[in-house]
């Protein structure tokens, strides 16, 4: 019997950047992306990057599969301080409910949540500094050999 989970940290980052893209309208998004961006055209945007997959062994023949993403949510070139904060911090909290939403992936996880909300700035080369708030979601599955 195969085990019905997402195995690919590919198909992981896809179903979120598919996700994020589905609820891009309520969430107030103008772009979201697969990868981080050199050029973001428009703000706010969120950019949805796979930072690892580890595998241990679960159990005869199963590895046991963490996967983790990072979601930055550009809000836009500060200007001031106090208020884009506030706005970073709630951009971060209705991601967090966006996808939290769907723990289980329609079935392809056993679990997932956000593990991390941190705003804070951006700074890339020739570009102002951006208010942002990145996130940070793990998910848990299975795999057998």
């Amino acid at each position: 019997m195969t085990l019905p989970y997402f195995t690919s940290m590919v198909d992981v980052t896809q179903y979120l950047v598919d996700l994020v893209t589905a609820n891009q309208d309520d969430l107030g998004l103008l772009t979201v992306y697969y990868g981080a961006q050199e050029i973001i055209p428009k703000f706010p945007s969120a950019e949805l990057e796979s930072i690892f997959k580890s595998r241990t062994l679960y159990a005869t023949h199963q590895y046991e599969l963490i996967f983790r993403v990072g979601i930055l949510v550009l809000i836009e070139p500060i200007t001031t301080s106090t208020e884009k904060r506030k706005e970073a911090e709630q951009f971060g909290e209705a991601v967090q409910d966006v996808i939290d939403a769907d723990r289980k992936f329609g079935g392809k996880l056993i679990n997932s949540f956000i593990t991390r909300i941190e705003p804070g700035r951006v700074l890339r080369a020739n570009r102002p500094m951006m208010r942002a708030v990145q996130l940070t979601w793990e998910g848990l599955s299975r795999e057998e050999f």
